[in-house]
C-alpha cells in the first residue's frame, strides 16, 4: 500500500496514534509528510513503516518520497516506400 493512502485511510485518532507510535504527531504527518514537502530523517522513516503494521513497508515510504516517473519511450514506425 502507498503511503498516502494508508495516512488517508486513517482515522483521526487512528492518525493520533500511529503518529505518537512514531515519535511525531499528526499535524507533521498531515502537514510535512503526507504531500512529500519534506523527507523524514532515517529514524522516523523507519518508525513510520514499523509502526504501520506491515501496510507500509520501508521502501513505499521512500517511493513516496522520491517518486519516479515512469519511462516511456517513444516508438516510431516508418513506412518504407515499395
Amino acid at each position: 500500500m502507498n503511503f498516502k493512502d494508508y495516512i488517508n485511510g486513517l482515522t483521526d485518532t487512528e492518525l493520533d496514534e500511529y503518529a505518537a507510535r512514531c515519535g511525531t504527531t499528526a499535524q507533521y504527518i498531515k502537514c510535512h509528510l503526507l504531500n512529500a514537502y519534506k523527507e523524514p530523517r532515517k529514524n522516523l522513516r523507519a518508525a513510520l513503516a514499523i509502526e504501520s503494521k506491515g501496510n507500509v513497508s520501508h521502501t513505499e515510504i521512500l517511493q513516496h518520497f522520491y517518486k519516479q516517473t515512469p519511462v516511456v519511450q517513444k516508438t516510431e514506425v516508418v513506412a518504407h516506400a515499395s
